[in-house]
């Protein structure tokens, strides 16, 4: 039988296993020995090598080229594994695989990095272009912008205020710090509680008429008080010292506490205080002479008293012998 010498000569590779047993490195290629096997023309395995060149560990063929490999983005990879930065871009930390554009200056409030020294708004806001911020926009008509929650409320609101409402204008959502009442209002809530003041706003205190702040926030005192002490006439200043007005000084009262007077009234004071002293002294001086005459007369009386009571109460002694009764004094002879 005839066999054609193209069958004959056709060869199957049925497997092919891929080892390296020397490699030459030029352009980042590598010439690798490459196993084969084939099957011959009787059903035989036929093994056999192969010199191939391909790209070294490392690197990924790219357009006939070997490239390294680098799982990376925004930048250059120069090695295998390591990633360079392209201009306008950085690591966003040291190990990391990728790169980021940078802004500069920083990118404003709702808006993000696009690209090198490119700012984009986030969607619903808008670049002002006086400003440079990104401003929310919102239909004009019927809402306007909350920028504490960064979205479109409604501009007609049962909300008088500390509230806003989203969809229905009779449902008022009060904002942080604020609680709903019965009437659907919005009222600010102060923790601790105001003392002698109106909670304001949340945690914000305003002092009632007549009164000040004090070194606690929630705390007011009266205004001739300064941290509890009399200040009357006086500025309260946040160090807790109270500072006379304009025509007035300092002086004591008869309590010996610090207080506001006129000049007059204080001046006043001195003199009576120089003119008095004289006769403040005259009076002590008669005091003492007083209390120590009081005291010799009373010690006088005291001695007259004890003399009385020797002689009226002193003991007597008796003691009987025959016909005759002796007293201490007195010998008397019984003749009867």
């Amino acid at each position: 039988m005839f066999i054609s010498s193209s069958v004959f000569i056709k060869v199957i590779i049925i497997s092919v296993v891929i080892f390296k047993t020397s490699a030459t490195e030029k352009d980042n290629f590598c010439e690798a020995i490459v196993e084969k096997t084939k099957i011959g023309i009787n059903g035989e395995s036929i093994k056999y090598n192969q010199t191939v060149r391909t790209c070294c560990e490392g690197y990924i063929t790219y357009n006939l080229e070997c490239k390294p490999k680098c799982m990376c983005t925004n930048n250059d990879c120069l090695n295998p594994g390591k990633c360079i930065c392209s201009k306008g871009y950085k690591k966003p930390w040291e190990s990391a695989h990728f790169c980021v554009p940078v802004c500069e200056p920083a990118c404003p409030q709702y808006s993000t990095c696009e690209r090198p020294d490119d700012c984009v708004c986030y969607p619903g806001y808008e670049k002002n272009s006086e400003t440079g911020e990104c401003d929310l926009q919102c239909d004009t008509e019927t809402r306007q912008p909350n920028f504490d929650i960064n979205e479109c409320v409604l501009k007609d609101c049962i909300c008088s205020s500390g509230g806003y409402c989203l969809d229905d204008r009779n449902r008022c959502i009060c904002s942080l710090g604020y609680n709903r009442t019965k009437d659907n209002q919005c009222e600010p809530q102060c923790q601790p509680l105001c003392v002698n003041s109106d909670c304001n706003g949340p945690n914000q205190c305003r002092c009632w008429t007549g009164y000040h702040s004090t070194d606690k926030p929630h705390v007011c005192e009266a205004e001739e008080l300064c941290r509890g002490k009399p200040c009357q006439n006086g500025v309260c200043l946040d160090t807790g010292e109270c500072r006379c007005r304009k025509g007035f000084t300092k002086s004591f009262n008869m309590r010996g506490r610090i207080v506001c007077e006129t000049m007059a009234v204080f001046i006043g004071k001195i003199m009576s205080v120089i003119l008095g002293l004289p006769l403040a002294l005259v009076v002590i001086v008669l005091l003492i002479v007083y209390v120590v005459a009081l005291k010799r007369k009373k010690q006088s009386a005291n001695n007259v008293v004890q003399n009385y009571s020797y002689a009226k109460f002193r003991p007597v002694v008796t003691f009987t012998m025959p016909k005759v009764m002796l007293r201490k004094d007195v010998v008397f002879a019984d003749l009867s």
